[in-house]
């Protein structure tokens, strides 16, 4: 089993190609540290979930994270925003909309990650996330105690 790649990402958590030059190590390092690390301690990509649990949500967490801005680029003109030949920019409900998707998709990933982790007796970090409003930053109240589950995604 080896680290996920960018490749990797782009086909787990993206309907459509995207360039994994949008993916730097950096987005890859903070998904990991916001979305597994934060959960589960001491997991590495040979650790018996890796494959099937932690790479999809360290995936998604890429794409929660960059999702602002895969479609702008910063240059010497200012922000602009990239459009494709024949593609239609969406409207801000519309991309709140797809945004809230992937997050909800993400905390799945997360609840589902930290269950295997816990039924595959590995340690769950002591780790709590406060907002139970999913509009305010996209997660659900979820709470660590030791080995203890608490709350709900």
């Amino acid at each position: 089993m080896a680290a996920i790649t960018k490749s990797e990402i782009v086909t787990l958590a993206f309907t459509r190609n995207v360039s994994t030059d949008h993916i730097t190590d950096a987005d890859v390092s903070v998904a990991t540290a916001m979305y597994v690390d934060a959960y589960v301690d001491d997991v590495t990509s040979s650790s018996t979930i890796y494959d099937d649990y932690v790479k999809p949500v360290i995936a998604y967490g890429v794409a929660v994270n960059i999702f602002d801005r895969i479609a702008s680029e910063i240059t010497d003109r200012g922000v602009v925003q990239m459009v494709t030949d024949g593609a239609t920019v969406i409207g801000a409900d519309a991309k709140a909309a797809m945004k809230k998707e992937y997050t909800m998709t993400l905390n799945q990933l997360i609840k589902k990650m930290v269950d295997a982790a816990d039924d595959d007796d590995m340690d769950l970090t002591d780790s709590t996330l406060t907002s139970t409003d999913p509009t305010v930053n996209g997660w659900y109240e979820v709470g660590f105690t030791g080995n203890e589950k608490q709350g709900t995604l």
